[in-house]
């Protein structure tokens, strides 16, 4: 069944009042982790409040934490076109660490994360509280928690830029 523009945007209106009740909202997080295939992800991540671009891969069990408490949940991940995220890959917006050690009295840390164009996301990644430039490699199983720049090749925990992408 091939839907209608019409219909996904009345669809878009109508979730649009209901993505602020948390339970809604555990709802999209669950579908657009376990969907089967790559564009149900995506549509229940824009769902959710993500910006994903055009040509864009998410691989199974892929998180991308959309905090409730988030202060700006529309802009708190924002990811350009042709960017492949692999299988199992977390990307999170927040730090509730000092949060919970200080018994709730030190404020949750939110920030955005943005991921530049053409740029290749590892299986099993964590990502948290960064930026990553366009045309990067992100290496399987590397702890992003710093800014990666523009045609930059990063592995490891925590990770390191290896090398840069020259253009030819």
């Amino acid at each position: 069944m091939r839907l209608s523009w019409r219909l996904i945007f009345k669809m878009k209106k109508a979730m649009s009042k209901f993505t602020q009740i948390p339970n809604v909202m555990r709802i999209l997080s669950a579908l657009a982790m376990f969907s089967p295939i790559s564009p149900m992800r995506i549509y229940f991540n824009r769902l959710r409040g993500c910006q994903i671009g055009n040509n864009c891969w998410i691989g199974d069990q892929a998180f991308l934490d959309v905090h409730p408490q988030h202060p700006d949940p529309n802009n708190c991940i924002i990811i350009g076109n042709d960017v492949a995220i692999g299988p199992s890959t977390k990307i999170f917006t927040h730090d509730t660490s000092f949060w919970q050690v200080s018994g709730h009295k030190i404020p949750i840390k939110f920030v955005r994360v943005e991921i530049g164009d053409n740029t290749w996301i590892g299986p099993n990644s964590f990502i948290f509280n960064a930026k990553i430039g366009s045309h990067c490699i992100i290496a399987p199983h590397t702890v992003v928690k710093k800014d990666i720049p523009d045609y930059s090749i990063a592995s490891g925990n925590p990770c390191k830029i290896s090398n840069l992408i020259l253009e030819e």
